[in-house]
């Protein structure tokens, strides 16, 4: 505003502060993928706690960036001085900046997914289909290796770098990647995970503990579309059980709270 209200005519001029806002907005995006490299975080095969961190870094700093822009330009609407209103088309502004927070989120999805399936590694279930639960979990978890190895295939070596990976114009190669590549593939994966958690629950009756530990070892798919179905379908069956014997009771009470956080999500 400052710029738009008080320097040189010559300078606030549609094409000239837009060419300007321009500049910022990549500039910023150069600024966040070498940040990213700083931090030694390789996105594909880094820890998935460490990437969803510098993303979500990615992710505010590009995001206070536009909230302050629009904030800037209610003002000058406001106070009707300094020229006349902004009236730049948002996509001219921040077709590079949108890009790059639309391959963020992507990228998001798959170390999301990574949760899941690492946590799932570690899911050992009881009950009296306990073997075969456990062995459809194990395949599953595999299947979703070699969708990650598919995945990084696509690229050339040392692609988990920011400076590849959150570059857009990259002639579709993330594109494909990403959605014709893994993205089908790990969603096939989910949902197969998905019935394998319903059985799971199935398979543990009646005994909190034991709902409770399922509901556990798979919360991170439950904040997945498919997993948020599965759950949804038996939320009903389980807060039926809360009100039974004391030593259970904590348990019942911190799952049932979950499970209706789930709900109110769905």
């Amino acid at each position: 505003t400052s710029l738009w209200g008080h320097c040189k005519s010559s300078f606030a001029t549609a094409p000239r502060i837009v060419t300007f806002i321009q500049s910022i907005a990549n500039e910023l995006v150069r600024f966040c993928k070498g940040c990213v490299d700083d931090e030694g975080i390789d996105l594909l095969q880094s820890e998935p706690e460490d990437v969803t961190r510098v993303l979500t870094q990615v992710l505010n700093v590009c995001g206070k960036f536009k909230s302050s822009y629009f904030e800037a330009k209610a003002r000058l609407a406001r106070s009707g001085g300094g020229g006349s209103p902004w009236k730049f088309q948002n996509q001219l502004l921040f077709s590079r900046l949108d890009a790059c927070l639309e391959r963020v989120h992507d990228l998001l999805d798959i170390v999301e997914g990574s949760i899941v399936f690492n946590k799932a590694l570690n899911v050992r279930v009881g009950g009296s289909d306990s073997v075969g639960l456990c062995e459809g979990i194990d395949k599953t978890v595999d299947d979703f290796k070699d969708a990650m190895r598919a995945l990084q295939g696509v690229f050339p070596e040392s692609s988990g770098a920011a400076q590849y990976l959150l570059d857009t114009d990259d002639n579709g190669l993330f594109e494909y990647g990403y959605h014709e590549v893994f993205r089908p593939r790990v969603q096939q994966l989910e949902a197969r995970l998905a019935q394998i958690a319903g059985h799971a629950w199935d398979s543990a009756g009646v005994s909190l503990s034991e709902l409770g530990r399922v509901a556990d070892s798979f919360e991170p798919l439950a904040e997945r579309p498919v997993g948020r179905i599965e759950w949804g379908t038996r939320q009903p069956t389980f807060l039926s059980l809360i009100h039974i014997s004391e030593p259970t009771r904590l348990l019942s009470i911190s799952y049932a709270v979950f499970c209706l956080k789930k709900k109110k999500k769905a």
